[in-house]
C-alpha cells in the first residue's frame, strides 16, 4: 500500500513539475517530435527531364531537389503528402508525363533504424 501512495506522490510532483515547466511530453507529441527527425522521400521518374523542369523542382516550397543520374528523380520533404500534391500540379502544368512515382513517408520505424542502426525486430 505505501509503495503505490509514494507512487502517486511522484507521479503528483512530476504533473506539478510539468505544469510549472510547460514541458507536457505526451505519446503523441513525443511521435510527432520523432517523426520530424527525418525527412521524407519521393522518388519519381519522368519521360523527359528538362532544364525548365529541374528549375521547378528546385522552387518547390519545403522541398530539397536531387538528381543522381541513372537514378529516379528524389525530393526530400517535411510532409510527403502535401508535396505530392504540389509536385503533380507541377507536372501538369509544365505537361510532363510522370512515369513512376514512389512516396517514402516518414514513420517510427525508420526513425528508429536512423537512431539505433537496427530494426525494431532485431
Amino acid at each position: 500500500v505505501e509503495q503505490t501512495a509514494t507512487g502517486g506522490q511522484e507521479k503528483d510532483r512530476l504533473s506539478d513539475r510539468q505544469r510549472e515547466t510547460g514541458n507536457h511530453f505526451t505519446h503523441e507529441n513525443m511521435s510527432s517530435r520523432l517523426l520530424q527527425l527525418l525527412p521524407g522521400t519521393i522518388r519519381f521518374e519522368v519521360a523527359e527531364r528538362t532544364p525548365a523542369l529541374r528549375e521547378r523542382l528546385k522552387q518547390l516550397p519545403n522541398a530539397s531537389f536531387r538528381e543522381v543520374e541513372g537514378r529516379p528523380l528524389e525530393l526530400e520533404c517535411g510532409e510527403a503528402k502535401a508535396t505530392v500534391v504540389e509536385l503533380m500540379r507541377l507536372l501538369r502544368q509544365t505537361e510532363t508525363e510522370l512515369v513512376s512515382l514512389d512516396i517514402e513517408e516518414t514513420n517510427l520505424e525508420r526513425v528508429f533504424l536512423h537512431l539505433t542502426g537496427r530494426k525494431l525486430r532485431d
